[in-house]
């Protein structure tokens, strides 16, 4: 791709050039080789003029985001049990969800597309595995764009008993973090009013 600045400035330049000549010339009582210092100044004026416009569209283009190629980028990244998680793939970095939470699937209204590819398209869930530790369900797995298969977030979901009510929890870059209580029992204790 040549350079936009390159023709239009040597234009001007030129016809300023020319216009200032014949204005010396017209005007002036020296002979025409006394204007040969001032045309070779003008030259190198105008040479420095377009070198300054070439560095200066060289650098914009450069610092540019659409020039940055992706393997130069540097990403909001958060580590978490050895998985690197994407901010910048993510409208707000773990949201209150409140008391909704996601044993599997995505919150794609968080997903402002990916940071790698610029792609918004469903995500793949992979790595998924369940532990279950002392009496707790433990559900982990990773969101991953469709394209290119950049790590965008690791999803923990938890499920465990305590005493008369299940407890759930949800944490995840993309999908939030959320908690839920539910009794057990036919009526929830913690709603029941006093009936004396």
């Amino acid at each position: 791709m040549g350079n936009p600045f390159r023709d239009p400035l040597s234009s001007f330049l030129k016809h300023w050039l020319l216009v200032y000549l014949w204005f010396l010339k017209e005007h002036s009582t020296r002979a025409p080789e006394e204007l040969l210092p001032v045309l070779r100044l003008t030259a190198a004026a105008m040479h420095q003029k377009i070198q300054l416009q070439v560095e200066n569209y060289l650098f914009l283009k450069y610092i540019s985001e659409d020039m940055i190629s992706p393997s130069r980028k540097l990403w909001r990244t958060f580590v978490v049990k050895g998985v690197a998680m994407c901010g910048d793939c993510v409208e707000k970095e773990y949201p209150n969800r409140g008391n909704t939470c996601l044993e599997n699937g995505s919150f794609l209204l968080n997903f402002t597309g990916c940071a790698v590819c610029s792609k918004r398209d469903f995500m793949l869930i992979t790595n998924k595995s369940l532990k279950e530790e002392d009496g707790e369900e433990i559900i982990t797995y990773d969101h991953l764009c469709k394209n290119c298969h950049h790590v965008i977030a690791r999803h923990e979901y938890t499920f465990s008993i305590m005493d008369e009510f299940q407890e759930y929890t949800m944490l995840c870059l993309l999908c939030g973090k959320a908690e839920d209580t539910i009794s057990i029992l036919p009526d929830d204790p913690r709603q029941m009013t006093l009936l004396f």
